[in-house]
C-alpha cells in the first residue's frame, strides 16, 4: 500500500511556478506516489485542485476534487472547449487573493490514468474551471496572468457587503461571478505580449509579420521553407519571409525535416508562447504543434470550414464565389479543422485575381491575427468548433488543373484564368504549342450551345480589336491578353496582328483526359 505525505505548497513568486512541466514518459511507482502525495496535500489544504508544479514537481500531473470524487490525471490536455464565462478564482499558491478570470464554460480533456489507460473527462461549471486552472499551472501560467480584476479576500468581502446592502442578496454574478462581485471585465494592466515562432514562406505572410512586429508581441524566430531554385538558371533563392527576417536581424530556421531533433531543440530553446502559421506550406507534426506553451494558431484565407487546404483563394475564384474571408484558428493534426478564434468575411469583386484578392486577404488577415494574439495573451481567445459537415476542400491545383477546359461554362473558365493570375497562368494549346491566357471575360448572351448545332468547345468563333472569341461549354469567352510559348506576354489584338488566327481554329487538346 502506498503511504501518503503532505507536501509543501509553493507560494507567490517561487520560480518553480513559472516552469513548464515535462510530460510523463513512463508511469512508474514514483509517479503514482507523487499522485498519492498530491491528493493528500490537496485535501489537507482544503482545495479543489493541485498541479505538480505547485508542490515543486516537474511532471505533468494534476489532482482535483470539486465534490464529485478525486481525479488523478497524467499528461492532461484540453482538446476542445465550448462557450465562455467570467468567474472569480482562488489558488493555493496565492492564499488570500481572488482573480476574475474568463474561462471556457465546457471542456473536454484527454489524459492518462494511473494504469496508463486513456481517460476522457468532460467538465462544465466549476469542474471546467478547475481543469483549465490546473492545466495552466503545468504550462507555467498563473490565474493572475489571466485575471481581469484582482483583489484580496478582505476587499472582496467589503465589496460583497456593500452590494448586499444596496441590492439585497440578488445574484450579480452571471457566468460564475460570486454574488456582489463586479461582473464587468476591467481593472488591471493589459496582458503582456507573447513571444512567438512565426512559420510562413511567401509574400502573403509578410503583412502578418509587419503587423505583429508593430504590436506588443515578439517574433522570436521565423521558420520558413529552404531556399529553392528559381528562374531559368535555377539559382537558389530565399523565400520572402527569410529576406524580411534577415533584414531585421531576426533568427531564421529552414528545416528540411520538421521532426529533426536539432531543429526541435532550437525551437524548444526559444520557449515560444505560441506558434503562428501563415502559408508555411507544410503540415506540422505533433512534435511541433505541442511545443509552444499555448499551442499553434493559423491564419487561413477562407471562411472555415469552407475551402480547407492549400489553395482556398484559387478555388473560391474558380467556383465563382462572391464572398470569402479570413479565419484565425487553432491548429490540430487534421487539416484546417481546429477550433475557430476569429474570422471575417471579405467580398470578391468580378475582376479580382488571386493576386488582388490575396493582397486584401493578407492585409485583413494580419489585423485579425494580431487581435487573436491579443486575446490569447489575455486568456480570452474563444474556441468555436467547426461544423465538419460544411467542410469543403481546396487542394493544390497542379499542372493538370491549370489547363483550360473549354467544355466548362465561360464564367468558370474566367474564374480559372483569374485564379491563376498573376502566376502561373491558365493555359490551353494552339497546335502543339502552349498558349497562356492571362486575361479575358465571359461575353454577355448565351451563344450557341455545343450539341445544338453550335461550335465545339474551344473553337475560335471570332477575332477582332478586342481579342479572340472562343466557344465554351456554356456561352463564349473573350481572350484579351495571352502569351504563346516562346513569346512575350501581349494583348490578344497585338498577337492577332503578328499571328493571323482564323475563326474555326480549335484551341486545346480535344479528347485527351485532363484534371478536374
Amino acid at each position: 500500500m502506498i503511504g501518503m505525505a503532505v507536501l509543501e505548497i509553493r507560494k507567490g513568486g517561487d520560480p518553480v511556478l513559472r516552469r513548464r512541466c515535462r510530460p510523463v514518459r513512463r508511469i512508474s511507482a514514483r509517479v503514482r506516489q507523487h499522485l498519492a502525495d498530491m491528493a493528500e496535500t490537496l485535501y489537507a489544504a482544503r482545495g479543489v485542485g493541485l498541479a505538480a508544479s505547485q508542490v515543486g514537481l516537474d511532471e505533468r500531473l494534476v489532482v482535483l476534487d470539486v465534490g464529485e470524487g478525486l481525479h488523478k490525471l497524467i499528461n492532461p490536455e484540453v482538446v476542445r472547449t465550448q462557450g465562455s464565462s467570467l468567474g472569480w478564482e482562488a489558488c493555493l499558491s496565492f492564499p488570500g487573493i481572488l482573480g476574475q478570470v474568463e474561462r471556457a464554460e465546457q471542456v473536454w480533456v484527454r489524459a492518462l490514468d494511473e494504469r496508463g489507460r486513456l481517460a476522457w473527462l468532460e467538465g462544465s461549471g466549476i469542474l471546467a474551471r478547475a481543469l483549465q486552472h490546473e492545466i495552466d499551472h503545468l504550462d507555467g501560467v498563473l490565474f493572475l496572468d489571466r485575471a481581469r480584476a484582482v483583489m484580496t479576500e478582505e476587499e472582496y468581502r467589503a465589496l460583497e457587503e456593500a452590494a448586499a446592502r444596496a441590492e439585497g442578496d440578488e445574484a450579480a454574478g452571471a457566468g460564475g461571478v460570486p454574488a456582489g462581485a463586479p461582473a464587468g471585465g476591467g481593472g488591471g494592466p493589459p496582458a503582456p505580449g507573447l513571444g512567438l515562432a512565426f512559420m510562413g514562406t511567401p509574400e502573403f505572410a509578410l503583412p502578418s509579420l509587419e503587423a505583429i512586429s508593430g504590436s506588443a508581441h515578439r517574433v522570436l524566430a521565423v521558420v520558413t521553407q529552404p531556399d529553392r531554385p528559381r528562374g531559368r538558371k535555377g539559382v537558389p533563392s530565399p523565400p520572402p519571409v527569410k529576406e524580411w527576417a534577415q533584414a531585421r536581424g531576426i533568427r531564421v530556421l529552414q528545416p528540411e525535416d520538421l521532426e529533426d531533433a536539432g531543429f526541435l531543440g532550437e525551437l524548444r530553446s526559444l520557449q515560444p508562447d505560441v506558434g503562428v502559421v501563415v502559408a508555411y506550406g507544410r503540415i506540422l507534426p505533433a512534435a511541433v504543434l505541442s511545443l509552444p506553451r499555448l499551442g499553434c494558431i493559423n491564419l487561413h484565407a477562407s471562411l472555415l470550414p469552407r475551402y480547407r487546404g492549400a489553395a482556398p483563394i484559387q478555388w473560391a475564384l474558380i467556383n465563382g464565389e462572391r464572398e470569402t474571408g479570413v479565419t484565425v484558428a487553432h491548429l490540430v493534426r487534421e487539416l484546417d479543422a481546429g477550433d475557430i478564434i476569429l474570422q471575417e468575411p471579405v467580398a470578391i469583386s468580378p475582376d479580382d485575381t488571386a493576386g488582388s484578392l490575396g493582397a486584401r486577404l493578407a492585409k485583413r488577415g494580419a489585423e485579425l491575427l494580431v487581435e487573436a494574439l491579443d486575446l490569447l495573451a489575455q486568456g480570452r481567445a474563444p474556441r468555436r468548433p467547426q461544423d465538419g459537415s460544411l467542410a469543403s476542400l481546396a487542394p493544390s491545383l497542379g499542372r493538370s488543373r491549370e489547363e483550360i477546359r473549354w467544355d466548362w461554362p465561360a464564367a468558370r473558365i474566367d474564374g480559372l484564368v483569374r485564379a491563376l493570375a498573376p502566376s502561373p497562368g491558365a493555359f490551353t494549346t494552339l497546335g502543339d504549342r502552349v498558349l497562356k491566357v492571362w486575361k479575358g471575360r465571359p461575353l454577355p448572351g448565351d451563344g450557341a450551345e455545343p450539341g445544338c448545332g453550335g461550335p465545339a468547345p474551344g473553337t475560335v468563333t471570332g477575332v477582332g480589336p478586342e481579342g479572340l472569341v472562343v466557344a465554351a461549354g456554356g456561352g463564349r469567352y473573350l481572350v484579351e491578353e495571352l502569351q504563346l510559348e516562346g513569346k512575350r506576354r501581349m494583348a490578344a489584338a497585338e498577337f492577332l496582328r503578328g499571328s493571323p488566327l482564323r475563326p474555326g481554329t480549335v484551341l486545346g487538346r480535344s479528347g485527351e483526359p485532363r484534371g478536374d
